[in-house]
């Protein structure tokens, strides 16, 4: 990255990505960060009827976390930059979509951890990808001072690289075969901050 493609920066305000879950209409930011991941596990759940489970029980979590493993696959693998990954992002939000992530989770079963998913004419199928792990903490004072940091998969010893990645930035996401690469000109996806 140089000083150039920083000249040539200008911040944009986006369009909100939003979703309508049992009567509540969700907004989240766009691709780049997490926030479609959310619409994403709720559409899954949408055609459960959590109601009629116990809340935080067995079914009722089963049901909440394996949404969320299949949203945060298709995060891992293909959110990043807008303005290159704009299509994946409308098909990722479609009912169609939901249906078949949907028909993936078994109440006999837990789908692998961290699942990648391949996306294919014949509907999604299962894989595995390395494991990753976050630690978060959030500190607040007496006085409504707030920090929180979140480093995920951090290794600021580079011996290869000068400087320091992004806190979403393992080697292998160097390949520009990947959504969240980062590169000139393009914005690869960031986590919650």
């Amino acid at each position: 990255m140089t000083l150039e493609d920083m000249r040539d920066f200008r911040n944009e305000v986006a369009v909100a990505q939003t979703c309508r879950y049992r009567g509540w209409d969700v907004y989240t930011g766009d691709i780049y960060c997490q926030g479609p991941v959310l619409l994403q596990a709720l559409a899954i759940l949408s055609e459960f009827d959590l109601s009629q489970l116990e809340h935080n029980g067995a079914d009722y979590l089963h049901l909440v976390i394996e949404s969320l493993k299949l949203a945060f696959s298709d995060r891992e693998k293909y959110y990043g930059d807008p303005q290159i990954y704009r299509s994946l992002a409308e098909q990722f939000l479609t009912p169609e979509h939901a249906d078949g992530l949907r028909r993936l989770i078994r109440m006999d079963s837990v789908l692998p951890d961290l699942t990648t998913l391949q996306h294919s004419i014949d509907g999604p199928a299962v894989g595995r990808a390395r494991r990753r792990d976050t630690t978060n903490f959030c500190i607040v004072d007496q006085d409504g001072n707030a920090f929180s940091c979140a480093p995920s998969d951090t290794n600021l010893r580079q011996p290869d690289r000068s400087g320091t990645r992004g806190l979403w930035c393992p080697p292998e996401e160097y390949s520009p075969a990947r959504s969240q690469v980062i590169r000139p000109v393009s914005r690869p996806a960031s986590g919650p901050g």
